[in-house]
């Protein structure tokens, strides 16, 4: 059970886990046996993460009492999926091999730490199914096979949707209210339907909908998706070719992306929760930014929040490799119809409480490394998604002791593994502090300023677009085509002709020693 505990935070299998041991000269279990223990520790697993969960709602209850709200009072959420299809994964394999399953999760923030509250795993695969229905079609016609009973690790038909979201919201929703937690804001991207589902579920428990929130991040790709398939003149962006000036507008999307954004924080700062001020002031931005990309900078100082005159912004240390744009009339409306999806009426709404999906982003990141889209886990699908929530919520460090008190194998207080386990999560917190400082922000951002100029001067280099490496046709060789059976090989040259091999060329080897012809 320490070898489940263990396996079910990575990616390692049975196999791998039984050669690791014969690597070590480690005493090698029996796979049957590991297999057995695993099934058993995704069950168990399973109940203890519920129970986990649970004991974290009543934690967010205590929170918003110490806040001054009511204890049942509904909270913020965040809200993510992760798929694994047949259909992109596990193309061009045999049926069976891929596992198709969505995996959403539930976050909600409680002060600086965010919390898992809920989640739903979607699967269609059944081991014993599949069998069942191999041994079918191997039947004499005419004869019944009976189906074994059994418990079904599928919750989905073979013909639904793996990716409907809609469905892991109401499923979610169900178990919030199992555990009295009612969401007032769910926070997705853009193209998901989860808060649908979700509100439907709150609506019949409170009489209130759900509202939906936007991630600024997912929002930011979106306007520079809309600036590269956006309708421009050719004098807007600067350039000889098509060439340069495709690349100028895929940099000046990112510029945008990054000048909206910090627009918007400033704005936050200043304003705070005053409505009506934001609208006004974002709509002074919109007027100065177009502008102020042309070269002259007369209405930054009264409508830009990052660009006065004791402080440009400066563009060229960020993304864009020219100095100014040349838009017309028509650019500018296209610019503005860009600019309004993120500093927009509507965006500033779903954007009124700057929140972001990194704790969701980062879940699906550890669902990866402990389920890979590459393996195969079936049976034991439920208890590793447990596992990953449950070592989201609590730490590895404190997941490992609760998860081996969980399956009937507590550490001793006196074991020298709490030591090394508390150490473990010492430099876990002084990593995220870390990363967390503003000095190591901005070293961040510099080391991505100078990988964008390293990009702009090396990135022809080496390629076939280049001037410096020979055309196709230059390289192209005439071949002679040799009738069949007629191939020269080595093996049919007689002694002396072709190219021969001396005993200090890199491929010849010695076998004047050798017993056999």
């Amino acid at each position: 059970m320490a070898v489940q505990v263990a396996l079910a935070n990575s990616s390692i299998g049975v196999a791998a886990f039984r050669q690791f041991a014969a690597a070590m000269d480690l005493p090698v279990p029996v796979s049957s046996q590991m297999r057995k223990n695993a099934r058993k520790y995704s069950d168990l697993m399973v109940r203890e993460n519920e129970r986990d969960m649970k004991a974290w709602s009543e934690k967010v209850k205590e929170m918003n009492s110490i806040l001054g709200n009511a204890p049942d009072s509904p909270i913020k959420g965040e809200a993510d999926s992760r798929y694994k299809s047949a259909l992109y994964a596990g193309l061009g394999k045999k049926p069976g091999q891929p596992s198709p399953h969505a995996h959403s999760t539930f976050c909600e923030g409680v002060t600086a730490r965010r919390l898992i509250l809920a989640h739903f795993l979607a699967q269609k695969q059944c081991s014993t199914c599949q069998r069942q229905q191999l041994r079918r079609k191997r039947v004499r016609p005419g004869r019944v096979q009976k189906a074994k009973k059994h418990k079904c690790t599928a919750n989905l038909k073979q013909h639904d949707v793996i990716g409907n979201e809609e469905l892991a919201g109401r499923e979610i929703g169900k178990k919030l209210l199992a555990n009295k937690v009612l969401v007032s804001h769910i926070l997705t991207d853009g193209d998901s339907h989860f808060a649908k589902g979700l509100s439907e579920v709150m609506m019949e428990a409170r009489g209130k909908r759900t509202k939906p929130l936007r991630d600024f991040v997912h929002m930011g790709r979106s306007v520079a998706k809309a600036v590269r398939h956006g309708t421009w003149s050719k004098e807007m962006f600067p350039g000889n070719t098509a060439a340069r000036r495709n690349k100028v507008k895929s940099r000046f999307a990112e510029e945008l992306r990054v000048r909206l954004n910090a627009e918007h924080d400033s704005a936050v700062l200043k304003f705070g929760k005053r409505r009506q001020k934001m609208e006004a002031a974002m709509e002074d931005v919109m007027d100065a930014i177009p502008s102020c990309y042309m070269g002259t900078h007369d209405f930054c100082s009264t409508h830009s929040m990052v660009c006065n005159a004791r402080r440009r912004w400066k563009t060229d240390r960020r993304y864009l490799p020219v100095k100014c744009l040349h838009p017309n009339s028509s650019d500018i409306k296209e610019l503005r119809r860009i600019m309004e999806k993120r500093l927009g009426k509507k965006a500033l709404e779903s954007t009124r409480y700057c929140m972001d999906s990194n704790k969701a982003e980062s879940v699906n990141r550890q669902s990866s490394k402990n389920v890979p889209k590459s393996g195969n886990w079936i049976e034991t699908l439920p208890g590793r998604f447990s596992t990953t929530v449950h070592s989201s919520n609590n730490g590895p460090a404190l997941s490992i002791v609760k998860r081996r008190a969980a399956a009937g194998i507590p550490l001793s207080p006196m074991s020298p593994t709490v030591k090394a386990l508390e150490s473990m999560e010492r430099d876990r917190l002084y990593r995220r502090k870390y990363r967390n400082e503003p000095e190591c922000k901005q070293r961040a951002l510099a080391n991505r300023i100078h990988g964008f100029k390293t990009y702009d001067e090396l990135q022809e280099m080496g390629t076939y677009k280049s001037g410096n490496v020979p055309s196709a046709e230059k390289k192209r060789k005439v071949v002679t085509k040799v009738p069949r059976g007629k191939e020269d090989h080595t093996y049919n040259r007689m002694e002396g002709e072709g190219p021969t091999l001396d005993s200090d060329s890199p491929g010849w080897t010695d076998t004047s020693g050798d017993e056999t012809d």
